[in-house]
């Protein structure tokens, strides 16, 4: 197994605002700072599967460098 398939993929259901909740991988924030009820937008990204919906949050003062 690689290393980069240990590493731990924060994964939340989000309820989006036209009623339906949707399980997806959240980057750029390291997950002690995921927590619900927080605002999250489509992650996009040239590095990203185009098969996956991946989010980040919103609040940009928890993004990582180079996510």
């Amino acid at each position: 197994m690689s290393a980069e398939a240990r590493v731990p993929r924060p994964v939340a259901v989000i309820a989006m605002d036209e009623g339906y909740r949707l399980r997806a991988r959240i980057i750029g924030a390291p997950p002690e700072r995921i927590h619900q009820g927080a605002l999250v937008r489509l992650a996009t990204s040239a590095g990203l599967p185009p098969q996956e919906l991946v989010f980040q949050l919103c609040d940009v003062s928890y993004a990582r460098e180079g996510v």
